[in-house]
C-alpha cells in the first residue's frame, strides 16, 4: 500500500468524475455551437433543403462523392437535421458535440481495459483511463472535428473504430477468463465495427491496424493471452498488408506519369517529402495550443521541391530513425513504440500517397489517442514521488489546455470576429478570404468585401479562383480598371490545374450578367474565359471540367445558340446526375425519345452495378429518368 499513491486505491471514483469531465466539456464547447457553416458543409448538407422524395434521401444518403464508399452512414445521421438547415445549423454542431463526448466515455472504457490486460489495478487502470479521456477530450485541436459540420464523418467512424477496440478488449478478456466465446467476441467485433467505422469514413478500415499496433507492443508480454496470438497477428497483419498494397497500387499511375495530382500544385514525391513536417506540425498544435491556429482553413499550407530544403530532409530523417530506433527497441520502450506507431498508422490513408489537401487538424482525431494514454501511462510508470510531480503537472496542464478550449470555442462561436481574425492571420487563404468577404457581402458592405477580395487576389498570383471573385464584385461595383485587370489576369491563368471553385465562380458571373447587375462584362468574355480553362485543363478534376463544359452550354443557350456538344461533353467528363436530366429533358424537348431512352439506358443505367454500395442511388435515378420519358410518350400519345 505504501508504494501507491492514497487516492488511486478507489475504483469507482474515477467512474463518476468521468461523468464530471463530460459535463465540464461540454460547456466548454458551448460557446463555439453557434458557430458558423463552412464551404465543405454547404456542398455536402445543401440537399437537406430538399428531401421531400424517397428518391431525394436514397441519392443525399448514397450519392456522397467523399469517398470511394460514399459514406452512406454518415450522410444518414445529418437527415434528423433537415427541418434545421442551414438556419439551425447549431443543431448540428451540438450534435457534433455531443458525440464527441459519447467518444470521450468510450475511450474511457478502452483505456481501463487496456491498462487492465496489461496487468494494472482496476483502481489504477480507472484513475489513467479518466486522465486518458481528460486529455484527449480538451486538446483544442478537436475543436475542428466537432465544430464543423461535414466532420461529423471524422467524429462517427472513431466512435466505431472505439466501439471496435473496446469489444476486442472484452474479447480478449473472455479469452483470458477462459470464456471460448472471447475469440468469436473479437472476430465479430472487429469486421462489424470496421465495417460501420468505413462507411463513416474510409480510414475506418484501420481497424485492424490499431488492434496489430496493440498486440505488438503494450499487449505482446501478457501471457494470458498468448492463446491464439499468431492468429491475431495474421489477420491484422493481412488487413494491413491490404491497406499497403491498395496504396501502392493507386500511386503507381502517379509514379508513371511523374505528373501532378488531378487538381493539385503538387506530385507524389512533393507530397511524400512534405507530410513528415506536416505531422510534426500535428504534434506542436496538439500540444502547444495557439488559438488563431485553429481554423478550417489550411488550404495555402506550402509543400516541400525536393528534400534540398532542411526542413523537409530533417523530417524524414527524424521520422525514420525513430521508427528504427522504436522497433529496434520496442520491447524496452513499449509505450513510446506504441504512441508513435499508433499515430502514424492513423495517417496512414490521409497523409500518404491519395491526392489529398496537404493539411487538416480532423485528421488527427484518432491519432492523438495514442500519444495522449502514452503520455499519461507514462506518468503512472514513474516511481511514487516523481509519479505524484507528474500527476501535478499533467493535471496543471490539462487546466491550461481545458482555458485553451474555452478560448478556441468563444472564437469559433463568433463567426465575424472568426473570419477577420482567420483571414489576418492567414492572408494567402483563398477560403479564408472568401469566408470573411461573405460576411461583408451579407451584411451589404459590398466595398469592404472587394477590398477582400482584391487584397487576396494581389497577394496568390496563381490563384483564380480569387482572381474570378474579385473580377465578379469588381464587375458589379462597376469598378471599370479593376475588372479589366482581374480579367486581364484571368485569361492569364487559364493555363492553371487549380480549377477548385472555378467553374461555379464563372457561373456566377453568368447569372450577374443575365440580371444586368455586372455591366462590363458580356457573354463573349464569359464564353473566352471558360474555354480557355477547358482547353487548359487536362490535368485538373473531371467534375471541374464538367462544370466548365455546362458553363458553355448555358452560354450557347444565353445567346440563343445551343450547342448540345457542350452539354454532351459535361456529360461525358462528370457523369453528373443533374446534367443526366437536362440531357434527357433536352432530348425529349426535341422530339427525340428514342434517343433519350438510348442514352438513360446505356450511359446512365448500365453503369449500376448490384456489387456498388452506391447501386442503391443509381438504381433510383435511373428510375426516376425512365419515368420522365415514359411520362413524355404518355403524353404525345394522349395528344396524338
Amino acid at each position: 500500500m505504501n508504494s501507491v499513491t492514497p487516492i488511486l486505491t478507489s475504483s469507482r471514483l474515477p467512474a463518476v468524475l468521468s461523468l464530471l469531465v463530460l459535463i465540464a466539456v461540454g460547456f466548454a464547447y458551448l460557446p463555439g455551437i453557434p458557430g458558423s457553416l463552412y464551404f465543405d458543409d454547404h456542398l455536402r448538407l445543401n440537399q437537406l433543403n430538399n428531401l421531400e422524395t424517397s428518391e431525394a434521401v436514397t441519392t443525399f444518403v448514397f450519392g456522397d462523392s467523399s469517398g470511394p464508399l460514399g459514406r452512406p452512414l454518415a450522410m444518414a445521421s445529418f437527415l434528423p437535421h433537415q427541418g434545421h438547415w442551414p438556419d439551425q445549423s447549431n443543431m448540428i454542431l451540438g450534435a457534433n458535440v455531443m458525440l464527441h463526448l459519447l467518444n470521450g466515455l468510450l475511450l474511457f472504457g478502452v483505456a481501463s481495459l487496456l491498462a487492465r490486460l496489461g496487468s494494472m489495478t482496476a483502481a489504477r487502470a480507472n484513475w489513467s483511463a479518466l486522465l486518458v479521456m481528460t486529455l484527449w477530450l480538451i486538446l483544442p485541436i478537436h475543436v475542428s472535428t466537432s465544430l464543423i459540420a461535414i466532420q461529423r464523418m471524422a467524429g462517427l467512424s472513431a466512435l466505431f473504430v472505439l466501439a471496435g477496440l473496446l469489444t476486442y478488449l472484452g474479447g480478449l478478456q473472455l479469452q483470458a477468463a477462459g470464456d471460448r466465446r472471447g475469440p468469436w467476441v473479437q472476430l465479430g467485433g472487429v469486421a462489424l465495427f470496421t465495417l460501420l467505422s468505413a462507411l463513416s469514413k474510409e480510414n475506418g478500415v484501420l481497424l485492424p491496424v490499431f488492434i496489430l499496433i496493440l498486440e505488438v507492443t503494450l499487449l505482446a508480454n501478457s501471457s494470458a493471452l498468448a492463446h491464439l496470438r499468431r492468429v491475431r497477428l495474421a489477420l491484422s497483419g493481412a488487413a494491413l498488408l491490404a491497406i499497403i498494397g491498395y496504396l501502392v497500387y493507386h500511386t503507381i499511375p502517379l509514379i508513371q506519369s511523374q505528373e501532378n495530382y488531378v487538381g493539385r500544385d503538387f506530385n507524389l514525391y512533393q507530397r511524400l517529402i512534405t507530410e513528415p513536417i506536416v505531422l510534426l506540425d500535428y504534434l506542436r498544435m496538439a500540444f502547444i495550443p495557439s488559438v488563431v491556429e485553429y481554423r478550417p482553413f489550411h488550404d495555402d499550407y506550402p509543400f516541400y521541391q525536393s528534400l534540398a530544403s532542411p526542413a523537409a530532409l530533417f523530417a524524414i530523417v527524424l521520422w525514420g530513425s525513430l521508427l528504427f530506433l522504436l522497433l529496434w527497441k520496442r520491447g524496452s520502450l513499449p509505450l513510446l513504440t506504441f504512441a508513435v506507431l499508433w499515430f502514424l498508422a492513423a495517417h496512414l490513408v490521409e497523409s500518404t500517397v491519395i491526392g489529398l489537401e496537404l493539411f487538416f487538424e480532423h485528421r488527427n482525431y484518432v491519432a492523438l489517442i495514442g500519444p495522449v494514454y502514452a503520455l499519461v501511462h507514462g506518468i503512472f510508470a514513474l516511481p511514487e514521488q516523481r509519479r505524484r510531480i507528474g500527476l501535478v503537472a499533467i493535471t496543471v496542464y490539462s487546466s491550461f489546455m481545458l482555458f485553451m478550449l474555452v478560448q478556441v470555442t468563444q472564437l469559433w462561436g463568433q463567426p465575424a470576429k472568426a473570419a477577420e481574425a482567420w483571414f489576418l492571420d492567414n492572408q494567402r487563404s483563398t477560403r479564408a478570404a472568401q469566408h470573411l468577404a461573405i460576411f461583408y457581402l451579407d451584411r451589404g458592405d459590398n466595398n469592404t468585401a472587394w477590398r477582400i477580395l482584391n487584397h487576396q487576389a494581389m497577394l496568390c498570383e496563381d490563384c483564380a479562383q480569387s482572381t474570378l471573385q474579385a473580377l465578379l464584385l469588381s464587375c458589379v461595383l462597376g469598378k471599370e480598371e479593376a475588372t479589366e485587370a482581374h480579367h486581364q489576369k484571368a485569361l492569364q491563368l487559364t493555363g492553371t490545374n487549380r480549377l477548385t471553385g472555378v467553374p461555379s465562380t464563372l457561373g456566377n458571373i453568368k447569372t450577374h450578367i443575365d440580371d444586368g447587375s455586372c455591366r462590363l462584362l458580356d457573354y463573349r468574355d464569359l464564353q473566352g474565359l471558360n474555354q480557355g480553362f477547358l482547353n487548359h485543363s487536362k490535368r485538373s478534376r473531371s467534375r471541374d471540367r464538367a462544370g466548365l463544359a455546362m458553363n458553355l452550354y448555358l452560354l450557347s443557350l444565353a445567346r440563343g445558340e445551343e450547342e448540345f456538344a457542350w452539354l454532351q461533353r459535361s456529360w461525358r467528363l462528370g457523369k453528373n446526375p443533374g446534367v443526366a436530366i437536362v440531357m434527357t429533358r433536352t432530348l425529349l424537348s426535341k422530339g427525340q425519345p428514342q434517343e433519350a431512352r438510348r442514352f438513360v439506358e446505356k450511359e446512365v443505367c448500365e453503369r449500376v452495378g448490384s456489387a456498388s454500395l452506391k447501386s442503391i442511388d443509381h438504381q433510383s435515378r435511373c428510375s426516376t429518368l425512365r419515368q420522365l420519358i415514359n411520362s413524355y410518350e404518355q403524353q404525345v400519345q394522349t395528344n396524338g
